[in-house]
């Protein structure tokens, strides 16, 4: 089987640790457009966010953003597919987050907008004197000037004019329990509009009912006129998993959590050590 399409995750993925795509990387991406095989990204990210990495590697052809709520042609600024969350199980779901004293994010077309103060991760200062790190921040800074920090009614009044494709609930300071707490109200309230996944121990996501980055990877190959066992699929995390078991090669990424690594058909080295250019590398020969 000759493949076709390789679509990539950003963070933990195409992304290094320092939020940016390595030489190696990019070098990859390159010799795939020169043997006619696409490259594009799936990212839980907002559609702004996403358009400026996938612009790095020269994507031609459309993007999947928000976990594949947002689909659009970055060369023309074409939607071609979207589904937002309806406006107002998206203000009850606020209100049912602010009512457990949640921090969490509300995904928009070019903005992520949070009810609490932003801080950088600590991984964000590691080997602070390494080069890389004042690289990272440089990039980071660009994203944060589409983090914007709002009170809960402000955030409502902002979604009574604008689609929201996703929250992320993410807080240190709530436990497992609590967490819970607040997702199996959301589930038993709205299962027929929205998808829950956890992301981990802190948190979990909420997209529109029947999206995926696998469904968005559906799309694509309708649109390229393509099988979808000529698609590779490249992630490490939650979101990356329905994809990595649709479509014809699923892999994953060498610091990808332990039940992605178990779905795929492939495992490459890591995000820090340019693991999507070994394994472009490795089908192209």
């Amino acid at each position: 089987m000759k493949y076709k399409l390789v679509v990539s995750d950003l963070d933990g993925t195409l992304f290094n640790d320092y939020k940016f795509i390595s030489k190696q990387n990019l070098k990859s991406i390159k010799k795939l457009k020169e043997q006619n095989i696409y490259f594009t990204i799936a990212t839980g990210r907002n559609h702004i966010n996403a358009s400026r990495a996938a612009m790095k590697t020269g994507v031609n052809i459309p993007i999947i953003s928000n976990d594949g709520a947002l689909i659009i042609d970055i060369s023309t600024n074409e939607i071609l597919f979207k589904k937002a969350l309806p406006t107002e199980i998206s203000e009850k779901i606020i209100n049912i987050l602010t009512k457990h004293d949640l921090v969490f994010s509300t995904h928009l077309f070019n903005n992520t907008v949070f009810n609490k103060p932003i801080s950088f991760p600590k991984s964000f200062y590691k080997n602070i004197l390494n080069i890389n790190f004042f690289k990272s921040i440089y990039e980071i800074s660009k994203e944060r000037k589409n983090f914007i920090e709002l009170n809960t009614d402000t955030i409502l009044k902002l979604i009574e004019n604008n689609d929201v494709f996703k929250f992320s609930i993410f807080d240190r300071t709530k436990t497992q329990e609590e967490f819970s707490i607040a997702k199996d109200e959301i589930q038993n309230l709205f299962s027929d509009y929205v998808n829950i996944t956890m992301m981990n121990k802190y948190g979990f996501e909420i997209i529109p009912k029947g999206v995926s980055k696998a469904t968005g990877i559906d799309f694509l190959c309708d649109y390229l006129n393509i099988p979808l066992d000529s698609v590779i699929g490249i992630g490490d995390n939650h979101n990356d998993l329905e994809m990595i078991k649709h479509v014809g090669l699923g892999v994953a990424m060498g610091n990808a959590k332990d039940y992605i690594k178990h779905n795929a058909n492939i495992i490459t080295d890591s995000n820090n050590n340019h693991g999507v250019s070994k394994i472009i590398e490795k089908i192209i020969k």
